[in-house]
């Protein structure tokens, strides 16, 4: 009975030993021993490839053999501190040319001992991460890249915006100028019919040169994430719309066309009227530029009470929009239709409308045409 156990732990302990040669063998991980002189004692096939060599070529040699001496000295400096048996473990990481090729790897070294606890050498394992550190410098180079990209982008956004003031700062002076001169002109009593008939469209040139002016100035701030300074006064919707509109109607006399407006209950809110009638009138002027010059644009208004807010919709008839609703209100995006302006009104617009709490939404098909409505929220009551 005695026999057959010790047969059964002999058979087990073989068996264990050879799975375990098995493994070593077989591992991606460089496995090795080393005496104390340095000496390859052991090395399996993954380590011998790592040093571009067979293991019959390995054994019995030294680091000074098969890496660098460079890397040998600094190797040996290590082994003979580790095998003075002070650290259970150790782990660094090299590079060498390996074959002319640049080679990293990441060894981890212990004391190898016998039964008696005395050191006889080491064992090490390795890991090939040449790869790995390729894609690490590689990710480095791409956020270093990203970075200095982002701040060109800044610098060029801060240039930029700085131009923008100068420069209409620079021109709104003379054309205050050159409008208060064509008023002084137009009011002489010698100026002729013909005269006057030039001054007035030389005006109408002024005030849009000197509207174009505002927007370029308002969309930058509103890009530099300044918010717009308000004062606000509690206004009822239905009477700024109804002003504003009667003044455009002069501009376009049969193009535009009111829809419930004159109907609907009085909506009051907490608004800047400039800030209200400058939402209007570029978003009928929009509509009239990219609009059918043969149909007219429909302007409707309502109050949803159970949603506390109020409502305006500009609609014209004409091609369906291409552009998302996100692409439409980029700074300086403009339609192929447009026939003046910087591309920048509707960027203008939102950003007056979430300036006071509201929202705009486009709706936009072919044969359908186009609406812009803009939801603004409503006070409890009027002042």
């Amino acid at each position: 009975m005695e026999n057959n156990r010790r047969i059964n732990k002999d058979s087990f302990e073989c068996e264990l030993g050879f799975l375990f040669q098995s493994f070593v063998e077989q591992s991606n991980d460089a496995i090795y021993f080393k005496d104390s002189r340095n000496c390859y004692r052991y090395i399996n096939p993954a380590g011998a490839r790592m040093l571009g060599r067979i293991p019959e070529e390995v054994v019995g040699k030294t680091d000074f053999d098969v890496v660098s001496r460079e890397l040998a000295e600094k190797m040996w400096a290590r082994d003979r501190f580790i095998m003075r048996g002070n650290d259970s473990h150790r782990t660094y990481e090299d590079e060498d040319t390996i074959n002319g090729q640049r080679v990293v790897f990441q060894t981890t070294k212990s004391p190898l001992r016998n039964i008696y606890g005395d050191v006889l050498g080491l064992i090490g394992v390795s890991r090939d991460i040449t790869a790995q550190k390729v894609q690490e410098a590689e990710h480095r180079a791409l956020i270093e890249s990203l970075s200095q990209a982002k701040r060109q982008l800044e610098e060029e956004r801060e240039l930029r915006q700085k131009l923008v003031a100068n420069l209409g700062h620079d021109l709104r002076s003379p054309l205050s100028v050159a409008k208060m001169a064509s008023q002084l002109i137009e009011g002489a009593p010698t100026t002729s019919e013909l005269a006057q008939n030039f001054l007035l469209r030389l005006r109408c040139a002024l005030d849009r040169v000197d509207a174009m002016i505002r927007d370029l100035l308002d969309s930058s701030r509103a890009e530099a994430g300044h918010d717009w300074s308000f004062t606000k006064t509690n206004l009822d919707l239905k009477a700024v719309l109804l002003d504003c509109l009667q003044a455009l109607s002069v501009i376009y006399p049969d193009r535009l066309k009111f829809t419930g407006i004159e109907e609907m209950a009085p909506a009051f809110g907490v608004w800047e009227k400039s800030a209200l009638q400058r939402i209007v009138e570029n978003l009928v002027h929009n509509a009239i530029r990219h609009g059918d010059s043969q149909a007219p644009v429909t302007i409707r208004a309502a109050v949803d009470s159970e949603a506390g807010e109020a409502c305006f919709t500009v609609h014209n008839f004409g091609p369906a929009i291409a552009a998302s609703p996100e692409e439409l209100f980029l700074r300086f995006r403009r339609e192929k239709t447009a026939k003046a302006g910087w591309g920048l009104g509707l960027t203008i617009v939102k950003s007056l409308v979430e300036g006071h709490g509201g929202r705009i939404e486009v709706q936009s098909e072919e044969g359908a045409g186009t609406s812009f409505t803009v939801h603004l929220p409503l006070s409890l009551c009027p002042i």
